[in-house]
């Protein structure tokens, strides 16, 4: 009796992007480019000034919701603590030094 052959299936590999690649406007600078799709490989991130500007704005314009009826986390992130992290964002974060 003929049995089939198992074979297992081969992972599908994405291709290596070029040493620059664009996201979002951002612009990823690869260093060490290499065949192994899992090797580790410094990077630099450069976010146009226009969008981090446009990200402000948009973190400042946010329509908040009414304050919660409860004083515990049972209906969410309490309504203070994502305002704060979003006041962070807009304006005490430092892209630039993360960058």
């Amino acid at each position: 009796m003929k049995t089939k052959q198992q074979t297992k299936p081969t992972p599908k590999v994405a291709p290596l992007r070029s040493p620059t690649a664009r996201a979002g406007g951002a612009v990823l600078a690869f260093g060490n480019a290499t065949n192994q799709p899992d090797a580790i490989r410094p990077f630099h991130v450069h976010v146009p000034e226009e969008e981090l500007t446009e990200l402000r704005r948009r973190i400042n314009a946010t329509k908040w919701p009414e304050r919660e009826t409860v004083t515990d986390a049972s209906q969410g992130v309490q309504l203070a603590t994502i305002q704060a992290l979003a006041r962070y964002w807009a304006t005490d974060y430092d892209w630039r030094k993360i960058e």
